[in-house]
């Protein structure tokens, strides 16, 4: 009796360390699965034109490449989403959310506020950016 004890415990560990965290996130999970969905896929390594391909053998229209992240953002069909949980290339896939700034902290931060509460508010400010070309960067 102890020695199957014993082997269930050592199957269910087994099983809960194989299972792995879900690679869907959870509010694309039960989404109308006759509807196309806008997602982020991560890959486990450096984004390649085959997992580009792959999402495309699938359906999927390529939007966006985000190469620092090994991600793209393409528009797939739920259905799709369900063949990804077992992609042993996918890291994990998130819906392409909304997202925007505020000013909430920065404003206060480099004390706005403060110009703002006395009228100015930016306007006839002029401001000149010199780009040297010294160091080839994205940021400019």
């Amino acid at each position: 009796m102890k020695s199957i004890f014993k082997l269930g415990t050592i199957i269910l560990a087994a099983s809960l360390a194989f299972a792995g965290k879900p690679k869907i996130a959870k509010d694309l999970r039960g989404v109308d699965p006759n509807s196309n969905v806008d997602v982020i896929v991560q890959f486990n390594q450096t984004l390649q034109e085959k997992h580009i391909d792959k999402m495309k053998k699938k359906g999927g229209g390529e939007k966006a490449r985000h190469a620092v992240i090994n991600a793209a953002t393409f528009t797939l069909s739920a259905k799709a989403l369900a063949e990804l949980e077992h992609d042993p290339d996918v890291a994990y896939v998130t819906p392409d959310r909304y997202v925007s700034g505020s000013l909430d902290y920065a404003e206060p931060a480099i004390n706005a506020n403060i110009a703002l509460s006395q009228g100015y508010d930016g306007k006839g400010v002029c401001i000149a950016l010199v780009d040297s070309g010294i160091t080839n960067t994205a940021d400019l």
